[in-house]
């Protein structure tokens, strides 16, 4: 059985769109993950559209 970072990865190549989101009213911490996620999967998959809303 795949790891749960396999599974993700997985995941994420299978699709060309990726939208990440985040929870109601959230605060610092929040908006930097998940702006540094998008960070992180737009120079690992130049190709994909990721957008965080």
């Amino acid at each position: 059985m795949a790891s749960i970072e396999e599974q993700i990865l997985e995941q994420i190549k299978r699709y060309e769109t990726i939208i990440i989101h985040r929870h109601q009213r959230p605060d610092p911490d929040a908006f930097g993950s998940q702006l540094g996620l998008k960070a992180i999967l737009q120079a690992s998959f130049p190709e994909k559209k990721i957008y965080a809303v």
